[in-house]
């Protein structure tokens, strides 16, 4: 009779263990598609916060339509969810996209429409200026949609409004939903009306699995159900499970008459079992009385604890060298065997130190009360407890790493407002924009190199200056081949410097190398660009030497040529002083610059020490 009890609460246990996992796929699918609507809805939001910062009541009809196509063509392009995007001002939609939606809702007056909720809802966005949603409903464009619109105000007055048709099925589709899943039918509704607008209306009359979704202002809920319902959706199984147990329910019923005239052998056999698993078991088993006496100990104990007999001791004396994890003495009521006693609790992964035979141990113990005494469970975490330790200081490595890369990402952004900032600083017309965004581009680009050089290279903290010595003439000459054909010769030692020189000098070779390009052709003959990068041992840094030529007519105030204020030269030299360098320049031969610098610590501020002429 009891195996029959437990049969048929097996089978109910069972029964509802499968429920339980038809429920968690329904829930996943709910979970899945709330996020995916939800997203979807909040995306096409922002675009209609999109084409309402694109309004201005100021802007004529002309230009504002002109804007507002090329502005919606772009937002819709790839969106098939979105049926149109229209602007009504004073709740007229004179402006519509697509084009081809015009003639069915162009020129409509909101506020004069039939259906006596869109009249309100369209006034209420144009009062408040907020976004007011709508539907869904059949639209007068044909089909169902979901309306989003959103009220324009000038100086406080209601000026008109946007608004954005969304096509259900298209929203659905686009959030990876379809009215069945599987074995299960899928169903969206409005909680305010308790409509049901996509899927089956069925799926709501049984016990289905529900989840929200915030419709920017209104609630859907969306529902799951099994097609044939829990029951058919769990019957292959469960069936299967009830007829295969059935026959051996019956047989062990029987078998229980017959091994009931043996219990002394099975409590025999099982005491023996018993044993044998204590005596293999992998983790250490301790029994202590009420008084801390080790009453019984298993082999893998015995050997953790550094005592293979250790019966008729007490746990606390002083031969076990208990101590925390600092090394000091353990308290004897901070015992986890003590801390049991006193408060009938079981005690979970109390970690201490066990010294003996001049061996040190790590052992983590779970005790419980046990009748009248502790059993305590004991492993050897010594070596685990050293991993955690080696983990924790990479994961302290990483971190100072990280903070690291920030910092130099910081810096870097700072780099690139400071040039754009000097840059429009100079900008005078149409060319000198070109121009200087041609320059920025260059720069910027020699900051991307330099990184992507970085996190390329095995060592992460420094790069070879003539590799990028040698990529960004490739790139360079590739942006100023306008200038006509150039020679370059290019001599280069192998060089390896950190970030905080490599940056500084990478753009200084940036600009020597783009003032060659634009202002070192001679007056006839071939143009030629010489690179050179040396460097040489100098106590504890690296001497580096650069220095770009070319055959160029030269330096003079008095031609005309090449300016010393230009941006790029104030760059250079402030870049020159940051590297606490010197810069030289020889105009005896067309124009040399030579850049010297040691790259053991650079520089943070001071004068460059520098002669010649710079440009």
């Amino acid at each position: 009779m009891l195996l029959l009890a437990l049969w048929v609460a097996g089978l109910s246990w069972y029964r509802d263990v499968l429920i339980d996992n038809v429920r968690s796929d329904a829930r996943q699918i709910v979970a899945h598609s709330t996020a995916r609507l939800s997203g979807k809805l909040q995306e096409n939001r922002a675009r209609l916060d999109a084409v309402a910062t694109l309004l201005s009541p100021e802007v004529s009809r002309d230009v504002l339509g002109a804007e507002f196509n090329a502005f919606a063509m772009g937002l819709v392009q790839g969106q098939p969810e979105i049926r149109n995007i229209s602007v009504a001002p004073d709740g007229v939609q004179a402006f519509v996209y697509p084009s081809n939606e015009f003639d069915r809702i162009g020129d409509h007056d909101l506020l004069d429409d039939p259906r006596p909720a869109v009249r309100a809802e369209a006034r209420e966005a144009m009062n408040t200026g907020t976004v007011v949603p709508s539907g869904p409903y059949e639209l007068r464009q044909g089909g169902h949609g979901f309306v989003l619109r959103k009220g324009i105000l000038d100086d406080g007055e209601s000026w008109g409004l946007v608004a954005l048709v969304l096509d259900v099925n298209e929203l659905m589709t686009e959030a990876g939903m379809t009215p069945r899943a599987g074995n299960f039918a899928v169903g969206v509704r409005t909680s305010s009306e308790d409509r049901v607008f996509y899927g089956s209306a069925d799926v709501f009359a049984g016990e289905a699995v529900t989840g929200t979704v915030n419709a920017l202002g209104d609630v859907w809920q969306i529902g799951v159900y099994p097609v044939s319902g829990f029951d058919g959706a769990i019957s292959p199984g469960f069936d299967m499970v009830l007829w295969l147990t059935l026959l051996p329910v019956i047989l062990l019923v029987a078998l229980a008459y017959v091994v009931s005239t043996h219990a002394e052998q099975a409590l025999a056999s099982e005491r023996l079992l018993l044993k044998s698993i204590s005596a293999t078991s992998p983790v250490g088993i301790v029994v202590l009385d009420s008084a801390g006496a080790v009453t019984f100990m298993n082999p893998y104990a015995g050997e953790v604890l550094g005592a293979r007999d250790a019966q008729d001791r007490r746990y606390a004396d002083r031969e076990w060298g208990i101590r925390d994890l600092d090394g000091n003495p353990l308290p004897p009521e901070d015992l986890p065997y003590r801390r049991v006693m006193e408060t009938g609790r079981t005690v979970i992964d109390s970690r201490h130190e066990i010294h003996t035979d001049a061996q040190r141990r790590v052992i983590s113990v779970n005790a419980a009360p046990l009748n009248d005494g502790v059993v305590a469970v004991i492993q050897d975490v010594t070596e685990q407890v050293e991993t955690e330790r080696r983990i924790r200081a990479a994961l302290r490595e990483k971190e100072v790493l990280l903070r690291e890369i920030h910092h130099r990402v910081k810096n870097n952004l700072a780099i690139i407002v400071s040039l754009l900032s000097l840059q429009q600083n100079r900008i005078r017309s149409a060319d000198a924009a070109v121009a200087a965004f041609a320059d920025t581009q260059s720069r910027v680009q020699a900051l991307a190199q330099l990184h992507q050089m970085l996190y390329q290279s095995e060592n992460l903290e420094v790069i070879d200056l003539a590799d990028f010595i040698s990529d960004a003439t490739r790139r360079l000459q590739n942006i100023y081949d306008a200038y006509g054909d150039v020679e370059i010769d290019l001599d280069l030692s192998s060089v390896e410097v950190d970030m905080d020189h490599a940056i500084p000098a990478g753009l200084i070779f940036t600009e020597l190398f783009t003032n060659a390009f634009k202002y070192g052709a001679p007056d006839s003959g071939v143009a030629r660009v010489s690179v050179s990068l040396r460097h040489t041992e100098d106590r504890d840094a690296t001497v580096v030497q650069l220095e770009v030529c070319d055959n160029g007519r030269g330096m003079s105030s008095e031609t005309g040529g090449r300016e010393d204020t230009s941006l790029g030269m104030e760059l250079v030299r402030a870049l020159t002083q940051q590297l606490n360098a010197e810069l030289d320049t020889d105009t005896s031969a067309g124009t040399c610059i030579r850049l010297r610098f040691a790259s053991g610590s650079p520089g943070r501020g001071g004068s460059a020490g520098s002669s010649g002429t710079e440009r």
